[in-house]
Order: C-alpha cells, then sequence, then structure tokens
C-alpha cells in the first residue's frame, strides 16, 4: 500500500500556525539584532571615523573645534592626545588545525570561511571571539561569538586574555575599519586571501577614555545580539525537528 498519510485539515493548520510562529519570532530577532547592529554603527562611525565624540562639554570633538593632529602611520589627522595601536597590541590571534572536511559532526560550533558555521565534535576556545574569514570569496568577513568553538585553518580568531569586557569595541573596529579594506582579499590572484599579519599589524586610532565610553554604551546592546543569535539558533533547530515529526502525524 503505497497510499500517503495526509493530516486532516484542522490539524494542517495547527502545524502551519505552529512553524508560523517560529519563522516569525526568528525573523523578529534577526530584525531587532540588525537595528543594533546600525545602532553601535553610527556611533563608532561619529566617535571613531569622524572623531565627534562628547568632549568635556559634552560637545561633538572635532565639530567643535577639538585640536586634530596629522599622525602618519593612520594618513590622516586624529585628535590630539590619541594613539596608533595595533589590532595585536590588545588581542591574540590564532587559527583552526584542521580543514572543513575534517570536522567531525558534534555539539560545537566550527567556524569556517563561510557565511554558516557547520559542527565539530571538539572545541579549541571557550569564550568571547572576533572572527575574521581569512581566504576564499569572504575574505575578511568579521563576526562574532560567544562560547565554546573549533575553528577552519585559514579562520582567525581575535581574543581577549585578560579583560572580555572591551570585546564589543575591537568587533566594532575590526567590522566597520578592516573589513572594506580587505574585502576580497589582499593577496592572491586566483582565491584571495589574508595572512595573520594583515589582521595583526591592523593600525587604528585609539583613546582609553573613549573606548572605555564606547564599550559602556555598546557592550549591552552586543551581548543583547548575541543572546537573541542564540536564540535563533534554539527556534531554527527547534522548526527543522518539529517540521518531519509534524508531517508524518
Amino acid at each position: 500500500d503505497c497510499t500517503a498519510w495526509v493530516p486532516e485539515l484542522e490539524v494542517q493548520k495547527r502545524i502551519g500556525r505552529i512553524l508560523s510562529d517560529i519563522d516569525e519570532k526568528i525573523a523578529l530577532n534577526r530584525q531587532i539584532n540588525d537595528n543594533l547592529e546600525a545602532m553601535a554603527k553610527q556611533l563608532y562611525d561619529y566617535w571613531f571615523v569622524q572623531f565627534d565624540f562628547p568632549n568635556e562639554e559634552g560637545k561633538p570633538y572635532k565639530s567643535s573645534g577639538g585640536a586634530m593632529v596629522w599622525n602618519e602611520k593612520l594618513k590622516r589627522e586624529i585628535p590630539q592626545g590619541w594613539n596608533d595601536c595595533k589590532i595585536k597590541d590588545f588581542m591574540r590571534i590564532f587559527t583552526g588545525k584542521k580543514d572543513v572536511s575534517k570536522a567531525v559532526p558534534g555539539n560545537y560550533k566550527f567556524f569556517s570561511c563561510a557565511p554558516e558555521p557547520i559542527s565539530s565534535n571538539e572545541y579549541i576556545y571557550d569564550g568571547y571571539a572576533v572572527l575574521v574569514s581569512g581566504n576564499g570569496s569572504y575574505t575578511g568577513r568579521v563576526g562574532f561569538y560567544k562560547g565554546k568553538f573549533d575553528l577552519y585553518q585559514r579562520t582567525y580568531a581575535c581574543v581577549l586574555d585578560e579583560d572580555e569586557h572591551n570585546i564589543s569595541f575591537f568587533y566594532y573596529t575590526l567590522r566597520y575599519l578592516f573589513q572594506p579594506i580587505y574585502s576580497g582579499g589582499k593577496h592572491g590572484s586566483s582565491i584571495p586571501y589574508i595572512v595573520l599579519g594583515d589582521l595583526a599589524d591592523f593600525c587604528f586610532a585609539f583613546n582609553e577614555t573613549i573606548c572605555t565610553k564606547f564599550v559602556d554604551a555598546t557592550k549591552p546592546m552586543f551581548d543583547e545580539q548575541l543572546l537573541r543569535q542564540k536564540e535563533i539558533e534554539a527556534l531554527t533547530k527547534q522548526r527543522d525537528e518539529l517540521l518531519p515529526l509534524l508531517m508524518n502525524g
């Protein structure tokens, strides 16, 4: 007998509502995360690109006539009293040890250079990390994660071993300053790629006081994005598990 089982109409409608509710919640979380990202990007741009962070009077620094000095390394003017720093001055950078094909499916995220991670049965780090794709069509793509994860051998993880609280500043610095420069790759003709030095020696303007104020303002948004991303993952997993169960009665 090859007759297929088909749920009654009311059951089909109920199944549809459940899946629709899950999809709506996923879409809402993504929209909220996009809005949080846009808010942080705008603040970062004002403070660390345009240098219109609040001065002692609460006015935009550069627009209000704040002193600017030429920085030869950055090839631009930066506020007086600021420094040029490199990512390696603050962060430890490492890559994974295995190729994508060698990852054994498991309970941990495995980040390659592709936008979506796969899974691994082991992890090499546990904590906040800024992740940078090292080769291929997504070279220079910047993301972040908190938790236990494994890495592809050409994906870079940038971590703060001592003070993870400042991770949001370095994520936004790499996301908004590093990526546009290196997108498409700095080296390679057929397959673009970046090397460790490109990332470690990336130079940016830095002031500890303004960095602390920025982190105080953005860390709650950063953590909210992480929480909603975790919820998206859980809901997606639930939806993908429910669909065949429901359709099979």
